[in-house]
């Protein structure tokens, strides 16, 4: 069985965000990212997804 999660990746990098973005997306998955925190939990207010990956470092919140 092959399942493919919808994923929010978090992440003030746009470097990091652009590759884990390739990365899930080559293996099927939905991707979306976010610079902020506070984009972050927005996005998560409107569509709920399967998985986040977060920085624990951002720029206006802690990402734990």
């Amino acid at each position: 069985m092959n399942e493919h999660a919808s994923v929010l990746i978090v992440d003030d990098d746009p470097g990091m965000c652009e590759t884990l973005s390739d990365v899930l997306r080559t293996k099927g998955h939905t991707v979306r990212t976010a610079s902020t925190g506070r984009e972050g939990l927005g996005a998560l207010e409107t569509d709920p997804v399967d998985v986040a990956i977060v920085d624990i470092k951002l720029p206006d919140i802690r990402g734990l």
